[in-house]
C-alpha cells in the first residue's frame, strides 16, 4: 500500500541505479526499469490523511537522493536546508535478502534451487544483492557445479546419438575428402569419451575463461577500475540458466542463450554500466571464441 509523502523524493533504484522522483512511499516501481522496490522512510516524511496539499506538492523542491551512501545536504533559494532522513530502498520478496547459496551451511540442495530461481527469473534484482567482498569461492562453486554438468550431459548425449544413428551425425559433420567415415566417427567418439571424463575440469575452465574474457571486452568498452572479482561472480552465478540441459532436444540451447542474458544484466548493474554496452563486452568475446573453435573443428 503507497503513502503520500510532504514532498518530493528523489530515489535511486538499486537495480538500474538511476534515479526518478516520486511523491509516494510503501510498494512503488523503478520508472526506468519497472523492478518493484519497497520504499520505506521515517514517519515525518508521511502527510497526515487530512492534509491540504502543500507548496512541495504543487512545486518540488530540491530533492534527497537515497541510495547506499545516503542523501546529502541540498540547498533552496542560496539558503541551506535540513537534510531528509535517508530513505531505505528494499526489494520485497524473493528478491531481498542475502543470496541463498551464501548463507550458512543447511539446507545446501534447497538454496541451490533458490539460488538458480532468483538468478533466471529476476537477474537484476539478485545481481543488485552481490556485495564487494562476497564469498568468491562459493560463487565459483556454483557455477563449477552447474557447467560441469552441462559439459558432461552434452557429452553424454553426443556420444548416445553417435551410437544410436551414425549416418545422420556423419550427414551433419560432412565428409572431407580422403576420410574414412569409419575414422571419422571413431575420432568424435574418443573425443566425446575425453570430454565426458573430464567434465569437472572443462566446467572450472568455462566459468574462470569466461569470466577473463568478459572481463577483457568491459575494459575495452569501459575503461576504469572494474573489479575482476565481480566479475567471475556474475559469470559464476550467470551459469545458473544451465541447469536447462536436462530439458532433452531445447534445453542446451535454450540454458546457454539464457545464461548470456542473465550474465549480460549482472554486469551491468555491478559495473553500472549501460546495458547496451555490457552486451557488446560479453558478446565480442563469445563471437570470437564461436569462430575460432568453428575454425579448429
Amino acid at each position: 500500500m503507497s503513502q503520500r509523502l510532504k514532498q518530493d523524493i528523489e530515489v535511486r533504484c538499486a537495480s538500474c541505479r538511476r534515479t526518478f522522483t516520486t511523491k509516494q512511499a510503501g510498494r512503488i516501481r523503478c520508472r526506468w526499469c519497472h523492478s518493484e522496490v519497497e520504499l520505506e522512510v521515517p514517519a515525518e516524511l508521511l502527510a497526515e490523511p487530512g492534509d491540504p496539499p502543500g507548496d512541495a506538492d504543487r512545486q518540488p523542491t530540491p530533492e534527497a537522493v537515497a541510495d547506499a551512501t545516503g542523501p546529502a545536504p541540498e540547498t533552496a533559494g542560496g539558503e541551506e536546508r535540513e537534510a531528509l532522513p535517508d530513505p531505505v530502498v528494499t526489494f520485497p520478496g524473493s528478491g531481498s535478502g542475502p543470496v541463498p547459496w551464501e548463507s550458512g551451511t543447511a539446507g545446501r540442495v534447497r538454496k541451490f534451487f533458490e539460488t538458480v530461481h532468483q538468478v533466471m527469473l529476476r537477474p537484476a534484482d539478485f545481481f543488485s544483492r552481490l556485495g564487494e567482498d562476497g564469498p568468491l569461492l562459493r560463487a565459483v562453486i556454483f557455477g563449477w557445479l552447474l557447467a560441469a554438468t552441462a559439459a558432461a550431459l552434452f557429452a553424454a548425449s553426443a556420444l548416445w546419438e553417435l551410437g544410436r544413428n551414425p549416418q545422420a551425425w556423419l550427414d551433419t559433420v560432412g565428409l572431407q575428402p580422403g576420410q574414412e567415415p569409419q575414422q571419422l566417427l571413431d575420432r568424435a567418439a574418443v573425443v566425446l569419451r575425453l570430454m565426458l571424463w573430464t567434465s569437472p575440469l572443462l566446467g572450472l575452465l568455462n566459468v574462470l575463461l569466461t569470466a577473463l574474457a568478459y572481463h577483457l571486452g568491459i575494459w575495452l568498452l569501459a575503461p576504469g577500475p572494474r573489479s575482476f572479482r565481480q566479475t567471475l561472480r556474475v559469470t559464476a552465478y550467470g551459469c545458473a540458466p544451465l541447469v536447462l540441459v536436462v530439458v532433452p532436444v531445447f534445453g542446451q540451447l535454450l540454458g546457454s542463450f539464457w545464461s548470456l542474458w542473465v550474465q549480460i544484466v549482472g554486469l551491468a548493474v555491478v559495473h553500472r554500466l549501460a546495458l547496451a554496452r555490457a552486451a557488446v563486452a560479453v558478446l565480442i568475446p563469445s563471437t570470437l571464441a564461436l569462430l575460432l573453435l568453428g575454425m579448429l573443428v
